[in-house]
């Protein structure tokens, strides 16, 4: 069932990112550099605002969730009860911004984005109830509501600011009123399918385990906070206040949304990855937790690296084939991006390692590990904006998460050692190399050359894959378990035992 619903969740999100990644195409097509700079903007507040009521909530049922079902409990009532928090401080927070929207958007050196709070807020209180909503049904392995509800919405958006954009008549404004719209379609949609969750049979989960949930959630809302000083939107408020140009703003975020899409598309979202990792656990004990582990590593590197290394080839024919010459210089924002990202991402685990300090309870381990390189990436931030402009963010964002997700494989590989796929890395490497030299000196200036140029790439890594067999036999076997088809193709790639 785990492997199935990983399996699930994965080319469903693969299809929701593909279309949110359509959404902002067209919205940034549409809008322009300086508008969609200052509806970047606009979800950048939006993200610090859902940290800051956060809790940790979103993490605690992904944590919590699988024991609370297999104790034999109703789960319903702890969805009932984190969301009486988050909308508590959802209408907390609103009130302050309502009552402070002068001095504060003055503050902020962003004036033009106050005509917009009232749908702001609409947007904050719709979203707190779809995020709740997509962890809680993630957590029980039910992938297929989050996929129909996060597809409906992003249908609905695309459809409608499409059409609009194509009649010349999209505004900031009305952006903004149609994902309140979708927005609300969402969280109607998780909380009718929670509604109709009835498990007459089973005991309701007690409100008296509450403290439990919370005392997870609050050192996780810690590291959550330091984890978005690492985050682009961190970079996004940072550019928004010091260079007070949204067309820089757009320029980056453009040319680094594209790696981080990417990187939702071909890794496993973390709350799935925090829930397999604690079920395989409880179920298999510390060689479970290691097998997981093991397998999450070779899915980001045998993913991430071939994708990286294809966008940083061309990253000005991708830029200017998707966006147009008007956001140009956001291929250099992309290439430098995708290359800084490749090894902490690609080869190193990414995010992997504190999602396993989590299931071990380190939570304070994580925390200090987070605190480090939050300031590190902010310090950084604040020092090459002003030596070399918005450029100075990729830097700062890269070399931080680079040492980073150093820090936290080295925790956790002398808490217990777990089995790095060296050989596997190795392979996967060489491969991507000989892909790279053999496409990269040719010429990309339209979507057919660029569709030509990717083919020959991936036969190229086929070949190698074929000649290096870099799957073992229990790889084949994971990959039966997933689909039977997909473990006969491994076979092809699996070195003989």
């Amino acid at each position: 069932m785990i492997s199935r619903s990983i399996l699930s969740s994965q080319l469903g999100k693969g299809l929701e990112l593909s279309l949110a990644f359509l959404l902002t195409v067209v919205l940034s097509r549409g809008l322009g550099p300086e508008r969609y700079g200052d509806y970047v903007l606009m979800l950048g507040w939006l993200s610090l605002a859902t940290l800051l009521i956060g809790l940790g909530l979103q993490e605690s049922l992904s944590r919590h969730l699988p024991g609370i079902v297999a104790a034999g409990y109703a789960p319903r009532n702890l969805l009932y009860f984190t969301l009486t928090i988050r909308l508590g401080l959802v209408l907390l927070l609103a009130g302050l911004a309502l009552s402070l929207r002068t001095p504060l958007f003055i503050w902020l050196k962003q004036p033009a984005l106050a005509p917009y709070l009232g749908l702001l807020l609409l947007l904050f209180l719709f979203s707190q109830i779809v995020h709740l909503g997509w962890n809680y049904f993630i957590a029980q392995f039910r992938v297929g509501i989050t996929i129909a509800t996060n597809l409906a919405r992003n249908l609905l958006l695309i459809g409608v600011t499409g059409w609009w954009w194509r009649q010349g008549g999209l505004t900031l404004e009305l952006v903004l009123r149609l994902l309140v719209c979708g927005y609300a379609l969402s969280a109607l949609m998780y909380l009718a399918a929670a509604w109709w969750q009835h498990e007459p049979d089973r005991p309701d989960w007690p409100w008296a385990s509450s403290r439990r949930v919370i005392q997870f959630g609050l050192p996780v809302w810690g590291i959550a906070f330091l984890t978005f000083l690492l985050a682009d939107q961190t970079d996004i408020l940072l550019l928004g206040t010091l260079l007070a140009d949204s067309s820089q703003v757009a320029y980056y975020q453009v040319g680094t949304a594209l790696v981080w899409k990417l990187m939702g598309v071909i890794t496993v979202g973390s709350h799935m990855v925090l829930t397999t990792l604690t079920t395989m656990q409880e179920r298999l004990g510390p060689a479970g937790l290691a097998q997981s582990w093991q397998s999450f590593i070779k899915l980001s590197t045998a993913t991430v690296v071939p994708l990286y290394l294809f966008v940083a080839l061309f990253a000005p024919q991708i830029i200017a084939l998707i966006y147009g010459d008007a956001f140009a210089p956001s291929a250099r924002f992309l290439r430098l991006f995708v290359s800084l990202m490749l090894l902490p991402v690609g080869l190193m685990g990414g995010g992997l390692h504190l999602l396993t300090l989590y299931v071990w309870e380190r939570e304070r381990l994580a925390l200090a590990l987070r605190l480090a390189a939050g300031l590190l990436n902010l310090g950084l931030a604040l020092l090459l904006i002003r030596w070399w402009g918005a450029i100075g963010v990729v830097w700062a964002t890269g070399l931080t998460a680079l040492l980073g997700t150093g820090l936290e494989l080295l925790a956790v590989q002398r808490l217990r050692r777990q089995p790095y796929p060296w050989s596997f890395a190795l392979k996967i490497c060489v491969a991507v190399l000989a892909g790279g030299l053999a496409v990269g000196w040719l010429p990309v200036d339209s979507w057919l050359g660029l569709t030509v140029v990717a083919a020959i790439y991936g036969l190229v890594l086929l070949l190698a894959f074929r000649l290096l067999k870099p799957l073992t036999g229990s790889d084949q076997q994971l990959l039966n378990q997933l689909d039977i088809r997909l473990g006969h193709m491994a076979g092809w790639f699996t070195v003989a035992s």
